[in-house]
C-alpha cells in the first residue's frame, strides 16, 4: 500500500483521559493515606510511566506495583464510563483523515476500556486496526504497539504517521 497510514493513540489524543487516570490513582492511594498532587502525578506517572513503582517505594505501600495498577484499574473503569469525553476536534480529524488514509489505533489501554470508548463515541468505523495493551509485549514508548498496528493495516512501519498529544 502506498501513501501510508495514520495511527492514533487513544489517551490524550482521542479522549481526554489523563485527569481520569489521576483521579483513579488518587482514589486508590487515599485508601493507604496517601495524597498525590497533579504535579507529582505528572512527574512520576505521566512522564515516566512508572508511577506505581514510585508510589510503592516512596510511600512504603503494603502492595506491589502490579497490585496497585489492578486496584486502580477497577476504579478507572467506573470513572471512564461516567466521565470520558472526546478531545476537541477528534471526530472531525478522524473523518477527514479516513477519507485519504487507512487509520489504526495503537494504545496502552486495555481492550475493555478501548471497546467501551469506541462504542460509546461510535468510533469503530474509522479504524482498520485496533491494537490494545493485550496485543503486544512492550508498552509504549517502545514501538511494539505501532508495529502491530502496521501489520494489521498491511503497511510498512516506515509508512506510519502517528499524531501525538
Amino acid at each position: 500500500m502506498s501513501g501510508g497510514a495514520v495511527i492514533f493513540d487513544l489517551d490524550g489524543v482521542l479522549i481526554d483521559s489523563e485527569g481520569l487516570q489521576h483521579q483513579a490513582y488518587a482514589e486508590v492511594l487515599r485508601r493507604f493515606g496517601v495524597r498525590i498532587s497533579l504535579d507529582e502525578y505528572a512527574a512520576h506517572w505521566t512522564a515516566t510511566g512508572r508511577g506505581p513503582e514510585y508510589a510503592v517505594h516512596t510511600y512504603r505501600l503494603p502492595v506491589e506495583p502490579q497490585e496497585l495498577r489492578a486496584l486502580k484499574g477497577a476504579v478507572y473503569h467506573d470513572i471512564l464510563r461516567r466521565q470520558v469525553t472526546l478531545m476537541p476536534g477528534a471526530a472531525a480529524a478522524l473523518t477527514r483523515l479516513r477519507a485519504r488514509f487507512p487509520l489504526g489505533l495503537a494504545t496502552n489501554s486495555n481492550r475493555a476500556d478501548v471497546a467501551f470508548v469506541l462504542e460509546h463515541f461510535e468510533l469503530w468505523r474509522f479504524f482498520g486496526s485496533v491494537v490494545t495493551r493485550e496485543d503486544y509485549a512492550l508498552a509504549k514508548p517502545e514501538p511494539d504497539a505501532y508495529l502491530a498496528s502496521a501489520v494489521g493495516l498491511q503497511v510498512a512501519p516506515a509508512e506510519l504517521v502517528y499524531p501525538q498529544q
